[in-house]
């Protein structure tokens, strides 16, 4: 496998048969300075020094702050920081078994907040949110944050016009999701047995999924139950844009952001049709196919090639799948229509994760799911495996409702 950073991307001419690369992420790093850690963020981030040498935390930006970076605010513990518009803060509690601090961010008031920041202090006094939980900075390398890998989407979950069917003998080439991961590549032949999650998170409308998963890192650490080196791999979808480059990989799936709604991606709709490399009599073209894939289908690739691959991933116990503002949208349509078998809750099938985790979604059965043409297992040797699936919901702009109430005027 070849991996292409920034720092290499200019000699990313070479195309290589078979082999997914990985590419500079549009929106780019922040190299911050030494006296704010020495290490990277993602694009406009707030960079903040840490206790280790040559590392950064990060604060996510704020779609209310200027287009700058540096407009949060870093907290003294060198763990935490506060977003645009407020500051770090404490408080003294007293309880039953003495003293605890209580760390917070603060709103500012207008007389704290300098000219640009007074638009977003009069929103936060308009919605009364004078408080906030502070961020847990995130530490993620450089790597992680400017490597963009491929994953090939096996032909099953493909659409084809009919005038343009390909066999798959006949194409040298198959469509890849672009994604970020905090451990690297996951179609690489690396053995994966420490993973007992899998944390997808689904980007919002300004496809930074460098930033989001900067914040799923740092969720990750927040929590106490996996605790071990690498037993959480995130992977941060990206559902690139014409408008986002990539030009030196074609097989990059990209989909429309403007036609015939903004961000369809987030619908479920079809990719633009990728470019396939054919094999003829004595050279290969490259040319645009009718070939096609919902970004529903391809989180579903996504998802069954990690979860149905017990030997590279063995020990794997739940899947957590969540998104905010258009990726909430995303996540919340996307399992409420996907009839993957990785919704499968037969008995028949042994889980190391409690069941109150598990979703199902749809009524077709296990034996349907396998039948359906719409999934055909690419390694006949590979175990169906039920692994619980937890959807978190966060933040969208619109729900899909699942019966005829709504809620309107404060009732239902």
């Amino acid at each position: 496998m070849m991996r292409i950073t920034r720092l290499d991307a200019k000699v990313s001419c070479l195309i290589v048969l078979i082999t997914w690369h990985a590419s500079r992420v549009v929106h780019g790093l922040v190299h911050c300075s030494e006296d704010r850690g020495g290490g990277v963020c993602p694009d406009l981030n707030t960079c903040c020094p840490t206790a280790v040498k040559g590392v950064s935390g990060c604060i996510t930006h704020s779609n209310k702050a200027p287009g700058i970076e540096n407009t949060g605010e870093c907290c003294k513990d060198l763990l935490t920081g506060c977003g645009y518009g407020y500051s770090c803060a404490s408080s003294y509690i007293e309880r039953n078994n003495g003293v605890h601090n209580s760390n917070f961010c603060q709103a500012k008031t207008e007389s704290t907040a300098n000219k640009s920041q007074n638009e977003t202090v009069q929103h936060i006094m308009e919605t009364n949110l004078l408080t906030e939980p502070r961020y847990s900075l995130c530490t993620l390398s450089e790597t992680a944050l400017d490597t963009t890998y491929g994953f090939p989407i096996p032909s099953s979950h493909w659409r084809q016009e009919e005038n343009n069917r390909l066999r798959t003998d006949e194409s040298k080439s198959q469509p890849a999701l672009a994604y970020l991961s905090n451990m690297g590549s996951i179609d690489s032949k690396r053995n994966f047995e420490s993973v007992r999650v899998l944390f997808v998170i689904i980007h919002g409308s300004g496809r930074n999924a460098d930033d989001y998963l900067c914040a799923a890192s740092s969720v990750a650490d927040l929590q106490s139950r996996y605790t071990g080196q690498d037993e959480i791999l995130i992977i941060a979808p990206r559902f690139l844009a014409v408008a986002d480059g990539f030009e030196e990989e074609p097989l990059f799936l990209r989909w429309n952001e403007t036609w015939p709604i903004a961000h369809t991606w987030r619908y479920g709709a079809e990719s633009l049709p990728f470019s396939t490399i054919s094999s003829g009599h004595h050279s290969s073209t490259r040319s645009t196919s009718g070939i096609t894939v919902s970004s529903y289908a391809a989180v579903d690739a996504l998802l069954e090639h990690i979860v149905f691959d017990t030997s590279r991933f063995p020990n794997l116990e739940r899947v957590i799948v969540t998104g905010h503002s258009a990726g909430g949208q995303f996540v919340q349509r996307w399992s409420l229509t996907s009839s993957s078998p990785i919704w499968d809750d037969s008995d028949s099938f042994k889980t190391k994760a409690s069941t109150h985790d598990l979703l199902p979604i749809t009524s077709l059965t296990a034996q349907e799911r396998r039948l359906s043409s719409s999934f055909r297992n690419e390694e006949e040797s590979r175990e169906i495996r039920a692994v619980p699936v937890r959807v978190v919901v966060a933040n969208p702009r619109s729900f899909a409702y699942l019966s005829e109430e709504r809620f309107m005027n404060g009732t239902w």
